[in-house]
């Protein structure tokens, strides 16, 4: 950049504009950032979007890790409110099996350099178990299975988090009633490259836009990949695409998702309590339309989403024949 278009940099900067070669996104500075917390990891977020640090790649974005949390017990397969009447057992198994397939469309297309999968299993049936490797065993990819060390949703979920926040490289949190598209998992690793190479900074992704976002408006950021538009969001579940470096460093967010699921003080594990707070001062994108859908009521699904099209591509009768009996 030449010293005149420096100047006119400057002189922009205190309006929220900068000057940049074409093609590069810049987001505009926070403007509250002196009234946020953690001044210091805000500041970094600020340098880094304001484009004053960039940085290429590092270490970690071409390799990942999938931590899938799932519990298959006979006291926990209702149908209640599932779309299409759908039992736990087959939501958890048919998302299963989209999510493997995802797996092996980003492998196929060497995506990553290593890609693994670890199931985080909240003391399943035995027979259920061998539902779960019988869909895992047509993953082109390795994958174990841990049971947790305790029973209850808010601890295994606390153990897949503590886990990922070991692991320095992309990190996909998901838990077991996500359908995804084929192309989930390699679009949100170019996505998330895509953007980091911008700001040099990392992100939070979720495979979908929370239905609210259609009905209570607020400012947004809407990025184009090369396959569909992003949007940058404040309201995220649980399942979180991002970095384990980022889960260490901000783990104080996490800690109380082990209040999930406790009647007393499940409000403290709560998104809003817990993972969105950090969308205040992280990035957070969610893809437009869904790459997934949270198969849990029709009201979690994403809109302009064929559901019932990836359901029943990823029936599993033929995988299971013989297996669980």
């Amino acid at each position: 950049m030449n010293e005149l278009l420096r100047l006119f940099d400057r002189m922009l900067k205190p309006s929220g504009y900068r000057i940049r070669k074409g093609e590069k996104y810049v987001l505009r500075p926070m403007g509250n950032l002196k009234e946020l917390n953690e001044p210091e990891a805000l500041a970094r977020v600020y340098r880094s979007f304001d484009g004053i640090d960039t940085a290429e790649p590092g270490h970690g974005l071409d390799e990942m890790i999938i931590c899938y949390r799932t519990c298959l017990r006979s006291d926990r397969r209702g149908s209640s409110g599932r779309p299409g009447g759908a039992d736990g057992e087959q939501v958890a198994l048919r998302c299963l099996n989209s999510l493997v397939g995802s797996v092996n469309h980003a492998a196929r297309g060497k995506v990553l350099r290593d890609l693994r999968i670890r199931v985080f299993d909240d003391h399943s049936d035995a027979s259920e178990l061998e539902k779960i490797e019988a869909v895992l065993g047509r993953s082109v990819c390795p994958f174990e299975i841990v049971t947790t060390a305790e029973r209850g949703q808010g601890k295994s979920m606390h153990e897949h988090f503590r886990f990922g926040s070991t692991q320095d490289c992309l990190v996909y949190f998901c838990e077991d009633d996500y359908l995804h598209l084929e192309t989930a998992i390699a679009e949100m690793v170019a996505f998330y490259r895509m953007i980091f190479e911008q700001t040099g900074g990392h992100l939070l992704l979720h495979p979908q836009e929370q239905r609210k976002l259609h009905r209570t408006h607020y400012p947004s950021y809407v990025f184009k990949s090369d396959v569909r538009y992003w949007r940058s969001t404040g309201d995220m579940s649980h399942t979180l695409f991002t970095h384990g470096n980022l889960v260490r460093d901000h783990w104080s967010y996490f800690e109380n998702t082990k209040h999930v699921g406790n009647r007393r003080k499940r409000h403290l594990g709560s998104e809003r309590r817990t993972t969105n707070p950090l969308l205040a001062f992280i990035p957070g994108f969610c893809p437009m339309p869904a790459l997934a859908g949270h198969f849990q009521t029709e009201d979690t699904l994403p809109f302009f989403f064929d559901w019932r099209t990836l359901w029943e591509r990823n029936d599993v009768t033929g995988l299971l024949a013989g297996v669980g009996k």
